[in-house]
């Protein structure tokens, strides 16, 4: 049995300009590398909208079952969490 993990949520934490600090999912990414986050973070600050502080990606972990095992047992699925802190 082989586990596969796929991404389902993107959060980022965002310091906006008046000091707030707020966790926000992404409507429509579920996962993005380290590069992608330091481009988002450099055109939020830009733009006046706060900082990007982290983001956290998280995953389903899904358990390959063969067809036998699918018919008399549900799906294993666990979630875990990635974070990066941003520089």
């Amino acid at each position: 049995m082989k586990a596969m993990k796929a991404p389902i949520k993107l959060s980022i934490t965002i310091k906006r300009p008046n000091g707030v600090i707020e966790t926000s999912t992404h409507p429509k990414l579920k996962y993005i590398s380290d590069e992608s986050f330091a481009v988002m973070r450099a055109a939020t600050l830009e733009a006046g909208f706060g900082e990007c502080l982290s983001y956290e990606v998280t995953y389903e972990t899904v358990r390959g079952m063969s067809k036998r095992e699918m018919m008399g047992a549900g799906v294993d699925r666990t979630v875990e969490n990635m974070s990066r802190m941003g520089e």
